[in-house]
């Protein structure tokens, strides 16, 4: 693999792991909030797609790269 692609791949991953950081606060954050615990729930469920679908996207563009 070239230089060009691995840096490519780093800058990649260097994103896609900030915002893994921020969903991750931001469910941390849900979790020891006041809200009723259904509502804690769909919005943990929601980043927890979020998250998911972070990581699949990440996976298609580094094949794409390589």
């Amino acid at each position: 693999m070239d230089s060009k692609k691995t840096l490519k791949i780093q800058d990649l991953v260097h994103v896609t792991n900030e915002k893994m950081n921020e969903i991750a606060e931001e469910i941390s954050s849900i979790k020891d909030s006041n809200m009723v615990e259904k509502e804690k729930n769909e919005k943990i469920r929601v980043l927890e797609q979020d998250f998911r679908q972070l990581l699949e996207d990440e996976t298609k563009q580094v094949e794409e790269i390589l």
